[in-house]
This record gives C-alpha cells, sequence and structure tokens, in this order.
C-alpha cells in the first residue's frame, strides 16, 4: 500500500505532510523554498526537497513505475540507503529511501 499523505497550511505559509499509514511511525515534513529561491522561475517545487522513509523502495519503485508514473531517478543506494525519485502529478520531485 502506498503510504496515505495528510497534507496541512499553517498561517505562515509552510507545507506540512505527515504519513498516517503507520500512526506510531508517523513524523512531519515541512517544505520551505531555499533562502533566494524564486518560486516563480521554474517548474512547480523548485527550491523544495522532499524526501519520504519507506520500508521498501524497490517495491515502491516498482510499483510506481508500473502505474505509469514517471520515475525520474533509478533506485540506487546512498547515505540513507536504497533511494529513487519519481514526479507527483503537480510536478514537484519526490525521493523515497529506506
Amino acid at each position: 500500500m502506498l503510504p496515505q499523505l495528510i497534507s496541512a497550511s499553517p498561517a505562515d505559509g509552510r507545507s506540512l505532510t505527515r504519513s498516517s499509514s503507520s500512526p506510531s511511525r508517523s513524523r512531519w515534513r515541512c517544505a520551505l523554498p531555499l533562502p533566494g529561491t524564486d518560486l516563480d522561475a521554474g517548474p512547480a517545487g523548485l527550491g523544495v526537497a522532499l524526501w519520504l522513509r519507506v520500508d521498501d523502495a524497490q517495491a515502491l519503485h516498482d510499483r510506481l513505475r508500473a502505474a505509469g508514473v514517471p520515475v525520474l531517478t533509478s533506485p540506487s543506494e546512498g547515505p540513507f540507503g536504497l533511494h529513487f525519485a519519481f514526479s507527483d502529478p503537480d510536478g514537484y520531485t519526490i525521493t523515497v529511501h529506506e
């Protein structure tokens, strides 16, 4: 099952997201643009880095690819374990790691 996400927008305009697929392990993530980034100068998500931790990155990669989701990078080992990136329906890049 794909993680179910819940989003909130606090008064200061930040975007908060938490995974509700496992309440005991859910964590809030805050996505803010990097200082000096002109958000109107490029594609959706310019200056935002969104990373999600999953138990099995390869299995999620395979399911997303089979569903036709644009996968931007193939799974590879990195400092946070196996990771890959895909594009969400709005064009934001989401990186998944184990």
